[in-house]
């Protein structure tokens, strides 16, 4: 009895030691630091609308605990709400929270983890109004048609929103086009947030320039609005017409010189497109129309007249008429002034006779080894103007270039607009030493070249652009050559008009 009762007593002790020693075992043991993740995802307002109603994060462990999970705002404050504890044990200690915005206010939030041994973790998440207060508007095309062959004739609008966190929203609203003091009203609806779609027709609205906007409401009773976007809505029809004529008076001779008129139409539309149209280009005379041509595009056109009536040279003055109409919208018209002259081109010729020296420059160009080269006004009286060449040096082909120019006479200049002015130069050598080339030209690209040959001489027409006032002439000698001239002959053909 002694021995069981001291057995007992020991058994007692040590028993209670080792529970104590176990109790604080276990108490170190569950002390937990927690891992909080990022939330997957806003939420967004309203509940039970399917859009981001629940978003999760993920939580770990380092040892087995219940953690207890509440809401309370960003930055701390009375809890909010509170979630079901999470348990977390075996191997993985780990577990997916689940956040519903149930019972939520729009708002920046902390979601708080506590464990039962350990500090507490948190992390941020957001909850949207739901409002749609950013609202994006397309026009699939803003330009629309009003006429039923032409596309195209209805606009697309597209929407979409986004709420306070930039995420896309769910709503219902309006797009409202007001173009030419007509409006016309499309119900939207997005269930899901996705984009939403009406069909603006023209025929529902009058021509003119306008604005289509949306309108839009989410989870409250507050309507936002879209920026504007423009539309025009457009007959198709002529709005304008031009009338060009190639000259401003014809003479019908057929003598090379304006003996038609080429006319052209030039429409101005409101696609900026050719399309089906009704015209007439008149020419008329003391109101009585001697041309006429049908139109049936609305595109531009070129007519040719030969300024005559039936056949026959009438000279006056001569209106053009257009008139053009499209399948909409009024006639556009312009008229244009043509003069008819019966005047008719004929050849005539002028001939001008030139001491040589008042047509060369006492400027020369000596490429001799000891430029000794020389040219001169009557040098020993053995010519008018005489030049002399020595050795090649410089230049492969010519030992002196002598240049000079012609002015071509005011009453050829006159006529050179009606075209086919020339000039040929002839050059009268008394000697001739050696050998030599020459040439005429102008600064149009015009060249007439040849040898240099004793006597008189000439290289052939030299045409004369509209503008030619002038034109230059070189003469070149070759090794050990020399040559005097005494005169320049110059022939002009040129045309003059004859009544």
């Amino acid at each position: 009895m002694k021995h069981t009762a001291v057995f007992r007593a020991i058994s007692v002790a040590t028993i209670t030691s080792l529970s104590l020693v176990a109790v604080a075992t276990a108490s170190v043991a569950a002390e937990a630091n927690l891992i909080l993740g990022v939330p997957e995802d806003v939420l967004t307002l309203p509940a039970g609308d399917g859009v981001r109603d629940t978003t999760t994060v993920q939580l770990t462990s380092n040892v087995e605990t219940t953690v207890a999970v509440t809401i309370r705002p960003l930055g701390g404050g009375a809890t909010v709400k509170t979630l079901d504890p999470v348990g977390l044990s075996g191997e993985l200690l780990s577990a997916s929270v689940e956040i519903p915005v149930n019972g939520l206010p729009a708002g920046r939030f902390e979601l708080v983890a506590t464990p039962t041994e350990g500090p507490e973790v948190f992390t941020e998440f957001l909850v949207g109004s739901g409002d749609p207060e950013s609202i994006s508007l397309s026009l699939s095309s803003n330009k629309i048609y009003t006429w039923s062959k032409a596309t195209p004739r209805t606009t697309t609008a597209t929407v979409f929103a986004t709420d306070e966190t930039e995420r896309e929203v769910p709503f219902t609203g309006s797009v409202v086009a007001v173009v030419g003091g007509k409006t016309y009203t499309a119900n939207v609806k997005s269930t899901t947030g996705a984009t939403a779609t009406a069909a603006i027709p023209a025929s529902k609205l009058n021509p003119g320039t306008g604005r289509v906007t949306a309108h839009l409401k989410g989870t409250s009773t507050t309507v936002y609005t879209s920026d504007y976007s423009t539309l025009h809505v457009l007959q198709t029809a002529v709005t304008g017409v031009t009338l060009k004529s190639s000259v401003a008076t014809v003479f019908p001779a057929k003598d090379g010189y304006n003996d038609t008129a080429k006319i052209t139409v030039t429409p101005k539309t409101t696609t900026g497109k050719s399309f089906a149209a009704t015209g007439k280009v008149t020419i008329t005379r003391n109101g009585k129309t001697v041309k006429s041509w049908k139109l049936t595009a609305a595109s531009a056109k070129t007519l040719t007249w030969d300024g005559k009536v039936k056949g026959k040279i009438v000279p006056g003055t001569y209106t053009v008429k257009v008139s053009l109409k499209g399948p909409e919208g009024g006639t556009k018209t312009t008229t244009k002034k043509i003069k008819v002259d019966k005047g008719k081109l004929v050849t005539k010729t002028k001939t001008v006779n030139l001491k040589a020296k008042s047509a060369m420059s006492k400027t020369f160009y000596r490429f001799d080894y000891d430029l000794l080269g020389q040219c001169a006004y009557d040098w020993y009286k053995k010519g008018d103007y005489v030049c002399a060449g020595l050795d090649l040096f410089d230049d492969p082909d010519f030992s002196l270039v002598a240049v000079g120019k012609f002015t071509v006479p005011s009453d050829v200049r006159s006529a050179q607009k009606y075209g086919g002015a020339s000039a040929t130069v002839t050059l009268g050598l008394s000697r001739l030493s050696g050998s030599g080339e020459w040439a005429y030209y102008n600064g149009a690209g015009g060249f007439r070249e040849g040898k240099l040959k004793k006597g008189k001489h000439n290289l052939g027409k030299l045409k004369l652009p509209a503008t030619t006032k002038t034109f230059d002439l070189v003469i070149g000698l070759h090794e050990y050559s020399m040559f005097a001239a005494d005169t320049f002959s110059v022939k002009y053909t040129y045309k003059v008009m004859k009544r």
